[in-house]
């Protein structure tokens, strides 16, 4: 995906084919509503948000490989169709922002998850401060329209950026379901050693059946 950035950015034309155009979607150019999260205005704009990117997804891989790709295949849809729904003065929205802050609450939210089933207090206490300045910083850009951290003549859009959040703290707090074991009936567990003797010694025993072809019944 950060190859694909640079690839939009670098080649003439490729970008405005990508970018989030409200006009082109409304005209059934679909596509638009995940790639416009590929293409970006300026170099700078490029630079801080491809490498927010590569430094949080490689952190986000190292933890959960398959919920990071799931991140990434969520977002970019969930991004495009917040901007269209919530931002209508938003002709043409560009940038990898989103997707940033998908994987930067995606990763505070598995870290927290697993230092409270781990009890690591500290790192989970930690975790949950770095949502609560995410969460900030999201309503200060959508109260001043402007970015905290980076100045550009790319428009903040902060909407882009709660969406993308959004997916990250779904797969990220969600915990993995536990399959059944293989055989189990639903809703009946393994019973008890008490209990499984005791239904042992309740069954009726049978006693062989006498005589046997060949097999003279004991004295």
């Amino acid at each position: 995906m950060a190859g694909a950035a640079l690839l939009a950015f670098a080649v003439p034309g490729v970008g405005s084919c990508l970018e989030l155009d409200r006009a082109r979607v409304a005209a059934g150019e679909w596509w638009r509503l995940a790639t416009g999260n590929l293409a970006h205005g300026s170099a700078s704009h490029l630079a801080w948000d491809l490498l927010a990117f590569v430094a949080l997804g490689v952190a986000c891989e190292r933890l959960d490989r398959a919920r990071t790709l799931a991140v990434l295949a969520a977002a970019p849809i969930a991004i495009g169709a917040a901007v269209l729904a919530f931002e209508p003065a938003v002709a043409i929205y560009r940038g990898l922002s989103g997707l940033d802050s998908a994987l930067f609450v995606f990763l505070a939210a598995t870290l927290g998850r697993r230092a409270l089933a781990e009890g690591r207090t500290a790192l989970a206490l930690g975790a949950g401060a770095a949502g609560a300045l995410f969460v900030a910083k999201s309503v200060f850009e959508l109260s001043t329209g402007r970015a905290l951290f980076v100045a550009g003549p790319e428009a903040t859009v902060a909407v882009a950026h709660l969406a993308g959040a959004a997916v990250g703290s779904l797969l990220g707090y969600r915990p993995k379901i536990s399959q059944p074991k293989t055989g189990a009936v639903a809703g009946e567990g393994e019973l008890e050693p008490e209990t499984r003797s005791a239904a042992s010694a309740s069954e009726p025993k049978l006693s062989p059946s006498w005589p046997r072809a060949g097999v003279s019944p004991p004295a």
